[in-house]
């Protein structure tokens, strides 16, 4: 196999846990000497009505082997013309839109087809109605939470990935830092309301501050989490850059992940999650992650070895907890829990090797 076409099912142009392991897919697969292009979705999810003109009116964004947009659009259909040049497809957020189909239809029977979900699952329930296994598709899924959402009786593995070895940045505090009075907190993530940073907001202690980091996609949710917010030191940042982003974990004391299925209006979600890369991102940086027990976040603390920084879901009084016990532990205990940690994250949960570990679980190529 020397080259993949990645189809995105969803604008590419935002910031997010799917498009950060869609990109750091493609890296792994480039580096491992595999040619890659993606197309992505230029708008939303197209609606029912414009399906019957899809093959002209939708246009997606074509980007180059290094995720970088290459300023060129073409049409639904000269993506799926495109198909057979490729040695495999691979079709990210997969559940994102019916197209899914188109590409199904379009893949020759010995041309290998994977798919990857990310969570973004309008046609969940169509594809598992209408989806017929078949012995050249192949699943790879983000965690077993995820895998466990899949049809019966497909090929599929869920290899872990959260970060690079080359960017991994433990830090080695001095017990003079130490800060009893209050931790430095950090919480990332779209300002939406599966994010549960209400829960976040509301465990925080008397001294203890808070970075939330994010763009809006949601107005409302933000000016109810700002009305929370009073009184509390609590600062809102939006969307920052990578660099910039990666420069507040690395200052923290810990990183605080609050998804939920009830959401703040009264809702319920099926899954608000179904990874959590921030959780691998703040071990990477030297940053304790502090996560709700939603399926897939406890999944990856396990991964880690920190399952008991885990708290339950929508209950702010049992993650103060959490925060009170690591404010109050020495210093050079908390260096040894962050150390054990990324050894463990380092022996199955790197990107250096994750597409050689998919290749040899499916044997896609010599």
């Amino acid at each position: 196999m020397k080259s993949i076409l990645f189809i995105n099912l969803h604008p590419f142009n935002v910031t997010g846990g799917g498009e950060t392991f869609t990109a750091n897919t493609i890296k792994s697969c480039a580096l491992a000497g595999l040619e890659c292009d993606l197309v992505a979705f230029e708008r939303p999810t197209p609606s029912t009505s414009q399906l019957p003109h899809r093959l002209e009116t939708t246009m997606v964004q074509a980007v180059t082997k290094s995720c970088a947009h290459a300023g060129r659009r073409q049409s639904w259909r000269a993506t799926l013309d495109a198909i057979p040049s490729y040695d495999a497809i691979w079709v990210q957020q997969y559940l994102g839109a019916r197209h899914t189909f188109d590409v199904i239809t379009a893949t020759a029977g010995d041309q290998p087809l994977l798919f990857t979900s990310h969570g973004h699952e309008p046609q969940l329930q169509e594809f598992i109605t209408h989806y017929q296994p078949a012995g050249h598709h192949y699943f790879v899924e983000v965690s077993a939470y995820a895998l466990s959402r899949l049809p019966a009786g497909v090929n599929s593995c869920a290899p872990g990935a959260g970060a690079w070895r080359s960017l991994i940045r433990p830090r080695r505090p001095n017990p003079s830092q130490a800060k009893p009075q209050g931790l430095q907190l950090v919480a990332i993530g779209r300002i939406l309301a599966h994010k549960g940073f209400e829960h976040t907001i509301a465990g925080l202690g008397e001294n203890d501050s808070l970075d939330v980091i994010g763009g809006c996609p949601d107005p409302t949710y933000l000016a109810f989490l700002r009305d929370r917010a009073v009184g509390k030191k609590v600062k809102f940042h939006g969307l920052l850059s990578r660099t910039l982003l990666e420069e507040r974990i690395q200052v923290a004391d810990a990183l605080v992940a609050s998804s939920t299925h009830k959401l703040y209006d009264g809702r319920t979600i099926a899954q608000p999650e179904l990874l959590g890369l921030v959780l691998f991102e703040a071990v990477a940086a030297g940053a304790l992650p502090i996560c709700s027990d939603c399926p897939a976040f406890v999944e990856v603390m396990g991964h880690l070895g920190l399952r008991e920084w885990v708290y339950k879901e929508n209950r702010p009084d049992c993650l103060r907890e959490k925060l009170n016990r690591w404010r109050l532990m020495p210093v050079d205990t908390r260096q040894a829990v962050l150390t054990r940690a990324t050894e463990k994250m380092m022996q199955t949960c790197l990107w250096d090797d994750y597409w050689p570990r998919i290749n040899n679980h499916f044997r896609l190529s010599p």
